[in-house]
C-alpha cells in the first residue's frame, strides 16, 4: 500500500505539533524546577520554625496527684480555634486573646474539678482547628486591622500562648494529646495563596514551633503538623475509643442560618462519613464561622466551634451576625461517647 501523500496542511500541522511538544517539555521542566525550589523553601521555613522553638524556655509542671480510683475514667476534649491572633477590633487584640485563653483555662479547671467528684478524668485531648493567627493579606485592608505582623503572630505571640496552654493542661492532667488542622487565615500569600505550596500555612508553622519545643516532654503526644505535599485540612483522632473528625470549615459554602451553613455542612459531613474520608469517625467538629453550633447528621453529631475574638464589625455589618466569644469543652466516656459538653464563654 503506498504511503499517504504529505499535503502542505499536514506539514504545517506537524510543525505546530512539534513546537507544542517542545513548549510542553519546557513548561514541564520549568514546573519541576519550581516545585523543587518551592519544596526547598518550605523545608527551610519548617527548619526555621524548629529553630525558633528553641528560644522558648519553660519548666515542665509537676503532674497532678494520682487518682487511684478504679471507676472508668472519662477523657476531656478541649477545642481551640479562630483565635485570629493579631487581629485588632474595638474590644480585641493580641493581649485580649492571651487573657481569654487564660480565662478559658481557669473555667475549664473548675469544670474538670467538679467532674472529678464523680469519676476520674486523667487525660485531655487538645484539638486545634485552625485560624489560630489572623494573617496579613487574607482580605483587602487587613493590614490596617492587625496589631502584630505575621512574624510576631507565628513566631512570638502564638507560641507563647499555645505553649502556655499546653503547660497549663500538663498541670491539670496526666497526659496531653494534641491534634491540629490548618485554617484559611494561615494560608501564605493571601488571595494568591493557591499559587503557594500546599504545605505553606502559618497555622502549621505555629504548630511546628510548639511541637518541636515539646519534643522532650514525655506526657505530651503531638500529631504531625503537616502532610507532605498536601495541606493538613482534616484529621481523625481517637478519644476514649471514639473517632473525632476535625477540619476548619472553609470547605463548606452555603446559605447561613443563624450564622451557620447547616445544610451545606451536613451534606459535606455525610459525604466524608460515607467513605470520602477513609477513617471511621463518630463525631465531627469544625470552626471558621465563629458560631457555637450543634446538630445531628444521621448517626453523627456535628459541632461548630466559637472564637475568642469580639466586636467583629465586618460580621456585624455584612452578615448581621455576631457571637459571644467561646470555645467548647467535652467529656467522653468509653462506651458511652460524649456525655457532657460545655460552651465555655469568654468575656
Amino acid at each position: 500500500m503506498p504511503l499517504p501523500r504529505l499535503t502542505k496542511n499536514m506539514l504545517e500541522q506537524a510543525v505546530i505539533i512539534d513546537e507544542l511538544r517542545g513548549n510542553l517539555e519546557h513548561t514541564v521542566a520549568a514546573l519541576d524546577d519550581e516545585k523543587k525550589r518551592t519544596g526547598k523553601l518550605v523545608d527551610a521555613v519548617y527548619r526555621a520554625a524548629h529553630a525558633a522553638s528553641l528560644t522558648f524556655e519553660y519548666t515542665p509542671p509537676a503532674p497532678p496527684e494520682m487518682d487511684g480510683r478504679d471507676q472508668t475514667a472519662e477523657v476531656a476534649c478541649i477545642f481551640m480555634s479562630d483565635w485570629q491572633l493579631g487581629k485588632k477590633t474595638p474590644t480585641y487584640d493580641s493581649d485580649v486573646c492571651a487573657a481569654r485563653i487564660r480565662q478559658y483555662v481557669d473555667i475549664a479547671r473548675r469544670i474538670v474539678d467538679d467532674r472529678r467528684t464523680s469519676r476520674p478524668v486523667r487525660d485531655v485531648h487538645l484539638f486545634c482547628l485552625g485560624d489560630m493567627i489572623e494573617g496579613e493579606l487574607i482580605f483587602p485592608g487587613q493590614a490596617h486591622r492587625i496589631d502584630a505582623s505575621l512574624f510576631r503572630q507565628v513566631c512570638v505571640y502564638g507560641p507563647e500562648i499555645l505553649l502556655g496552654l499546653v503547660l497549663d493542661l500538663l498541670a491539670m492532667f496526666d497526659n496531653v494529646y494534641v491534634h491540629w488542622v490548618k485554617g484559611n487565615h494561615g494560608d501564605i500569600g493571601g488571595r494568591g495563596r493557591r499559587e503557594m505550596h500546599p504545605e505553606s500555612n502559618a497555622d502549621a508553622m505555629l504548630y511546628e514551633i510548639v511541637k518541636a519545643r515539646l519534643e522532650g516532654e514525655p506526657r505530651v503526644k503531638c500529631d504531625p503538623t503537616y502532610v507532605e505535599n498536601e495541606g493538613l485540612w482534616y484529621s481523625v483522632s481517637e478519644a476514649a475509643g471514639y473517632g473525632f473528625l476535625i477540619f476548619h470549615g472553609y470547605q463548606t459554602q452555603g446559605q447561613n442560618v443563624l450564622g451557620y451553613p447547616q445544610y451545606a455542612m451536613g451534606k459535606k459531613v455525610m459525604g466524608w462519613a460515607s467513605g470520602a474520608v477513609p477513617e471511621h469517625f463518630d463525631y465531627s467538629i469544625s470552626a471558621h464561622y465563629h458560631t457555637p453550633f450543634r446538630f445531628n447528621v444521621g448517626r453523627l453529631t456535628h459541632w461548630g466551634n466559637g472564637t475568642t475574638e469580639s466586636s467583629n464589625t465586618f460580621a456585624q455589618e455584612s452578615l448581621a451576625a455576631i457571637s459571644r466569644p467561646s470555645q467548647w469543652l467535652f467529656f467522653v466516656h468509653p462506651g458511652l461517647g460524649v456525655v457532657a459538653e460545655h460552651e465555655v464563654r469568654l468575656t
